[in-house]
């Protein structure tokens, strides 16, 4: 064949693959607004650039009929494409939104992995979550507990007197306890601070997944 017909067939035969991968991620794994929400697209723009643009490119300036080691350069510029596949669907597959989780006044995109599994498969013990849809995540509620009174005896104060107000650092935000009267910070809770008004119902949040 010549230089621009295995250019054009290696093209093709690279926006097949690349187009079929794109149609599970649009429509299987991010339905939207899934994709738009959680920037899968950085992932995605390499694993296109490398298998549909750089690919083919290098096809075509190594290509040369009755070239030496041709098929050498072939197969390592196809290996190179297959690397890139392979690391891009698994990143992509592997960061895909699992749970949609209503908390409160707002729903939160978790990935699998961002899951403590033991705490889940404890929790299915108690509450049946259900298992995740072929197209897109699993949607679940969480759940506030309303009772404090472990939290008041450990510090020693009545349940009126506790308050909570966020936590803001860099690596993430807490929660802290403080006195409602003095305003003296009494405890951090490892707690979303965002997930609710914590304060007005003087609980701390710890969402659990329910149906």
């Amino acid at each position: 064949m010549s230089r621009g017909r295995t250019f054009l067939t290696h093209l093709l035969a690279s926006a097949t693959i690349v187009g079929s991968a794109c149609a599970i991620i649009f429509f299987v794994w991010y339905p939207h607004p899934y994709f738009l929400a959680t920037g899968a697209w950085t992932v995605l723009r390499v694993l296109i650039a490398v298998d549909l643009g750089l690919g083919p490119l290098c096809t075509l300036i190594v290509f040369k009929p009755g070239k030496r080691r041709l098929k050498f350069d072939l197969a390592a510029i196809a290996l190179v494409q297959l690397a890139a596949l392979v690391y891009g669907v698994i990143s992509i597959y592997q960061d895909r939104p699992y749970y949609t989780v209503f908390a409160v006044d707002r729903f939160y995109v978790l990935a699998g992995e961002d899951v403590d599994r033991d705490e889940l498969a404890r929790r299915e013990r108690e509450v049946r979550i259900g298992e995740k849809p072929l197209c897109g995540p699993l949607l679940v509620a969480a759940s506030r507990p309303t009772d404090a009174a472990g939290l008041p005896a450990r510090l020693g104060l009545p349940e009126e007197r506790l308050a909570f107000l966020p936590l803001i650092a860099r690596n993430r935000d807490l929660s802290f306890v403080v006195d409602a009267q003095s305003g003296a910070p009494l405890e951090g809770l490892d707690v979303d601070p965002w997930i609710g008004d914590v304060g007005a119902q003087n609980t701390p949040a710890a969402p659990a997944a329910q149906p």
